[in-house]
């Protein structure tokens, strides 16, 4: 049989756009990374400093090591997501009334711009005209300076725990339609079985329902700290960073460096270092949940 190279034709326009913004931009990232270079000189006076750029990350930038500190704080919002979400998807995989229409309304704002619900929960939390205060104000509690106040409690940055409730109401939905899918995807016969052999309703959830939605779990779980550790949108939109840099970022501190100082091959380092740090939390997290820990079955 004559083999046919059309389909291969069609693939290149993929091929030459993967090489292009994908294959060369990594890796001339990766070079630009061991030198000094400024983006008003051309890259040929670029002078290669080694692993200069990747010391001063580690040892000599502190506002580096403190947006490290708040990504991981800022992590731990996935959690409670994801358990908000698995539990309003039990919810929706019941016999309701108006579930297309509930599923609709959990997706709608993960498929909206960041940008547009940072702005309107900027609207939210603002100290004078937002409606957050009025409401603490008939409960008769204090109004809060959502955005600018450092500490509610030790160790807690109001500003951003404010933009870890925004992303958890984003995200929710996500984790919904996620575990909607696999719940509905789990044969009806196994919750018959262990019915008939005397399980009640919570031994079927602890012993057919969770084994059978583990993959779910492992990919929200992959998927969304490796996204929370790459926040920028947010905090761009709400707080710059501040106050004091008590929500700095990685990728915001990288974006800072690259464009706002003009550092780009210390930008590019930074991103390096921390895509290092995010692959190794990713491996671990995928180790536990797949052969022990909590997740262990």
């Amino acid at each position: 049989m004559k083999r046919s190279y059309i389909p291969y034709i069609f693939l290149i326009p993929f091929f030459i756009d993967f090489a292009i913004f994908s294959a060369f931009t990594l890796g001339f990232g990766f070079y630009m990374s061991f030198t000094n270079w400024n983006p008003f000189r051309p890259i040929s006076d670029a002078k290669f400093i080694g692993l200069a750029n990747y010391v001063e990350a580690l040892t000599d930038d502190p506002v580096f090591l403190l947006a490290i500190k708040n990504a991981f704080v800022y992590v731990l919002y996935e959690p409670i997501c994801i358990l908000i979400g698995f539990f309003f998807a039990l919810v929706l995989n019941t016999a309701i009334k108006g579930r297309s229409l509930f599923r609709t309304i959990f997706f709608v704002p993960v498929i909206t711009s960041t940008v547009a619900i940072s702005i309107v929960w900027n609207w939210l939390y603002d100290y004078t005209y937002g409606p957050l205060n009025p409401i603490l104000k008939l409960l008769g509690l204090p109004p809060q300076h959502w955005l600018s106040h450092i500490e509610v409690l030790p160790g807690v940055v109001q500003a951003l725990t404010s933009i870890m409730i925004m992303s958890t109401w984003q995200w929710i939905g996500l984790n919904v339609i996620i575990f909607l899918a696999a719940l509905q995807s789990i044969p009806k016969e196994y919750h018959e079985a262990a019915r008939v052999s005397g399980a009640n309703a919570w031994n079927r959830f602890i012993h057919v329902t969770i084994p059978l939605v583990k993959p779910a779990i492992l990919f929200c779980a992959i998927t969304a700290t490796a996204g929370s550790l790459q926040v920028f949108t947010e905090v761009f939109m709400l707080t710059r960073g501040g106050p004091i840099q008590t929500t700095q970022v990685p990728v915001l501190w990288m974006y800072t460096q690259a464009f706002g100082f003009l550092r780009f091959g210390y930008g590019a380092a930074l991103s390096y270092t921390f895509f290092a740090i995010i692959l190794v939390v990713s491996l671990i997290e995928i180790r536990i949940l797949r052969r022990g820990g909590m997740w262990y079955y």
